[in-house]
């Protein structure tokens, strides 16, 4: 082994290293923080409000068991940059959770306020709230 491929051989091992120690310390391997970091995301122009988010996330972990390891692993990638954002497989998974948080939340009450607090107030059923359509103004 000569100097020039000791060389880049330890650059690259270094490299590799930092980059999995940052990836480490950015994940969270919490499937609920996964769940709530890829919400905050998608809905990044919103204010949410934290604890109810995680309330979701749980809700959502209950219900399904679709976070994968792949996700778990990718989410770093996903949240801290855009890169995946126009991934399909990423955007079919989160789009449609991102949608269940807002009809299940105050948004659409609040007349779709984007400079109020969006607080999770439970899972969306239109038989319990059916007039949560945003496009129903009904005033007494």
């Amino acid at each position: 082994m000569n100097r020039r491929t000791f060389l880049a051989s330890t650059v690259a091992v270094g490299l590799s290293l930092i980059t999995a120690g940052w990836w480490y310390s950015e994940s969270d391997g919490s499937a609920a923080g996964i769940v709530a970091a890829n919400l905050r995301k998608k809905l990044d122009y919103l204010q949410l409000d934290e604890a109810s988010l995680l309330q979701f996330a749980n809700e959502v972990l209950a219900d399904e068991t679709r976070i994968t390891a792949r996700r778990r692993y990718l989410t770093p990638l996903y949240v801290h940059t855009s890169l995946l954002d126009s991934v399909g497989r990423i955007d079919d998974y989160w789009t449609p959770l991102a949608e269940r948080y807002l009809q299940g939340s105050d948004f659409f009450l609040n007349g779709m306020d984007e400079s109020r607090v969006v607080t999770y107030l439970g899972p969306y059923d239109p038989y319990v709230r059916p007039c949560l359509n945003p496009f129903a103004r009904l005033q007494a």
